[in-house]
């Protein structure tokens, strides 16, 4: 009984082993070749760059049952429309956090004291997790779990934890913290195409429609930011790009913004 339970609870067990395992795989390999100052540099950086995403494997969570209930009872369609509706409010919601973390990088760091100011370069390349370890949770975590595919994830992640040790220790000995940086980016987007291949797979493709104005949007604030005067107060320079982000997103798609705050209002009661 007790061999049959193990033999049952073993592909979860290094599911999430795995799952924990590709977080931390970076800085293990990157402290194997690097001094320790640089480690910390990069250390500092995911950190902040990994706050919106914990918060949204959380909200992902959230989402299992419903996602589960609705694939089990064969509502597929109705699956798909709502994933599609969050993963609006999702793109909509992480490109500025992106854009923000890239622009801000020093001030963000200077927060943390001096020693950490070099970690700004590293920031600005790992902000990118703001959107993809997001995708991550909401299609991995969330979506390909409720849909029973749980073995197909731990080989993606599996095969995206493999290239990300080999690229945190070459990138890591050759370029410092910033190529651990960039090669957690490349890992983390094969990590999503995987992902991707799933889901066309097994019939329910997803569609982008949110992305391309949400990408126009943040290109407009990020060109706001860097023509802004460089002495201006930081507060005040974030509060007038998000503005402009959204203000140029609702010129470019008015209607899914308008559908995805109906989204988040329902979401919210």
């Amino acid at each position: 009984m007790l061999m049959r339970t193990v033999r049952n609870a073993l592909p979860f067990f290094s599911y999430n082993l795995t799952q924990v395992g590709y977080g931390k795989i970076a800085l293990v390999c990157f402290g194997l070749v690097a001094p320790k100052e640089q480690v910390g540099w990069f250390a500092a950086a995911f950190v902040l760059a990994d706050v919106i995403p914990q918060w949204s494997y959380a909200s992902s969570g959230a989402l299992l049952p419903l996602w589960t209930r609705l694939y089990e009872n064969g509502r597929w369609e109705e699956m798909i429309r709502l994933r599609q509706r969050l993963l609006d409010i999702l793109l909509f919601a992480s490109i500025p956090v992106w854009i923000s973390l890239s622009f801000f990088a020093p001030e963000i760091c200077g927060l943390l004291g001096p020693r950490y100011i070099p970690s700004a370069p590293v920031l600005r390349i790992v902000a990118c997790r703001s959107v993809l370890a997001v995708l991550d949770g909401f299609l991995g975590h969330g979506f390909l779990v409720s849909v029973n595919r749980l073995k197909e994830r731990q080989t993606a992640l599996a095969v995206s934890f493999f290239l990300l040790a080999a690229l945190s220790t070459a990138l890591g000995y050759l370029w410092g913290a910033e190529g651990v940086a960039i090669g957690l980016f490349i890992s983390d987007a094969v990590l999503i195409s995987q992902y991707l291949r799933i889901i066309s797979k097994i019939g329910m493709p997803i569609e982008w429609p949110a992305m391309v104005p949400g990408i126009l949007a943040g290109a407009i604030m990020a060109a706001t930011g860097i023509v802004l005067p460089q002495g201006a107060q930081p507060l005040l320079k974030l509060f007038l790009i998000i503005l402009v982000y959204v203000a140029a997103l609702t010129l470019l798609s008015k209607g899914r913004l308008a559908e995805a705050g109906r989204t988040l209002q329902e979401c919210i009661r």
